[in-house]
């Protein structure tokens, strides 16, 4: 507005002392327009662009954005050592209570032994690294691996730091504790994670797999996972020994798994994780019609009746697991659940369903042979329970089981949503040595998830 006024100023005391023609006047006006349009322009542009980035900013943090890592401020981190004279003295003063512990050392009281530690830290800072780049491997909420690159302050020669002990949970509360990145060359000297990056979370979805690199001045964004361990698992197959070698073993089985990750708990630098996964699994089986029944005479014993069971509905949940191989998907497991069946038995003059309830314990390990091939091992111990055929006086209250079994998968196409797999499963009576029957299976299986294409 005062340039305005001055503009006028300017023009009307050229008029009045006759020292501008009309031209001279309008060449001035002119000239100031194009400035004053420049100047609105460059300010109008600072402001969409302002106002762009603003809008973008918010529609990233606002659609299926789970969180955010990127690096802290500064170009050199701190390196560790591990203590190798770590010892202790003791030094307790009787008279007055205290410990009398050197500068270098921290003290340790123990009241009720009238004892006092004087301890060396654990860890002393040798070095610092300048970063070059970092690379990251995500799987099912965890960092599978995490690579540092970069030089010593002072050396030419490249270093890495790497998560060796343990994948490193990717939630904000984690990475507010220390996870150590061991050397690659001096494996008692690390780094610490979380002073070299930091992770915003803006949902606490798991966040989707993936694997990037991450330079000085660069951010990764992820995205809510669709992983496959968060959707169903639809499995249709057939029983070789039902089929082939004339067994009480269903001939066409369906089988639903739900598996759902959610347990984002673990313990720092170790695998462990808690409450990881939840889930259900229904299966329905159809029987050979000579085979599909447990008579109720002499020979009747619960582990046929069990063998043929024709529905099955089981929940379960995974209070641990935990990491079999460095930088690996492979893990193990436990699984606690319950569930119920229903079974048809024959008696002289009818038949009927009988419903069974159980409560099962499994141990079992998942290991990744390629991108496209694995395998899973595991033991299931089986309680049990059929109230009917126990009031009949056929069988006891409660049966329990052990049931070790091995499947392998493949997945023809680069597509995980298909795949084709066979196992092997022994079921044994566990007070009843004799009472046992085998089941060998081979099928197709199907993975939904609305955001696998």
């Amino acid at each position: 507005m005062k340039k305005i006024i001055f503009i006028y100023s300017l023009i009307l005391s050229s008029i009045c002392y006759g020292q501008a023609t009309k031209e001279e006047i309008k060449t001035i006006f002119n000239e100031e327009a194009i400035k004053m349009q420049d100047s609105v322009k460059k300010t109008l542009k600072l402001q969409i662009d302002s106002l762009k980035e603003f809008i973008l900013n918010n529609l990233e943090d606002t659609e299926d954005h789970v969180g955010k890592i990127e690096f802290r401020k500064g170009t050199h981190i701190a390196v560790y050592e591990d203590n190798k004279k770590f010892k202790t003295t003791h030094a307790f003063d009787k008279t007055t209570g205290n410990c009398n512990c050197p500068d270098t050392y921290y003290a340790v009281k123990h009241w009720w032994r009238k004892k006092c530690v004087c301890k060396t830290l654990p860890i002393e800072l040798v070095d610092s690294l300048h970063i070059d780049s970092m690379y990251f491997r995500i799987k099912d909420g965890d960092i599978l691996e995490v690579q540092v690159i970069g030089k010593m302050k002072g050396s030419g020669s490249k270093l890495k730091f790497s998560n060796q002990n343990s994948p490193i949970l990717l939630t904000s509360e984690r990475f507010g504790k220390k996870d150590r990145l061991r050397g690659d060359v001096q494996q008692n000297r690390f780094v610490v994670l979380n002073e070299i990056v930091m992770y915003t979370a803006y949902e606490s979805f798991f966040p989707d797999d993936a694997k990037f690199s991450l330079g000085k001045s660069h951010s990764y964004t992820f995205k809510k996972s669709s992983g496959i361990n968060s959707m169903l698992d639809i499995k249709l197959y057939t029983d070789a020994l039902g089929v082939f070698g004339g067994k009480a073993n269903g001939i066409a089985q369906t089988e639903i798994i739900g598996k759902f990750a959610v347990g984002r708990k673990g313990l720092a630098n170790t695998g462990i994780r808690f409450f990881k996964f939840v889930g259900f699994n229904i299966n329905a089986t159809k029987f050979d019609s000579k085979l599909a029944y447990a008579p109720l005479d002499s020979n009747f014993t619960r582990t046929e009746m069990f063998q043929k069971n024709w529905f099955s509905a089981e929940t379960f949940f995974t209070p641990i697991s935990g990491w079999l191989a460095r930088t690996s998907s492979d893990y193990w497991y436990l699984n606690l659940g319950c569930g119920v069946d229903l079974s048809e038995i024959a008696s002289s003059k009818d038949t009927s369903t009988t419903l069974s309830t159980f409560i099962t314990s499994q141990i079992g390990a998942q290991f990744d042979i390629s991108n496209n091939a694995g395998f899973n091992l595991s033991v299931k111990g089986i309680a049990h329970f059929n109230p009917q055929t126990n009031d009949l006086g056929y069988g006891p209250l409660d049966v329990y089981y052990i049931r070790p079994q091995a499947m392998i998968y493949w997945f023809p196409a680069k597509n995980k949503t298909s795949r084709i797999f066979a196992r092997a499963t022994f079921i044994r009576n566990a007070s009843e040595i004799k009472e046992n029957f085998v089941q060998v299976q081979f099928g197709y299986s199907m993975l939904l998830s609305s955001k696998i294409k």
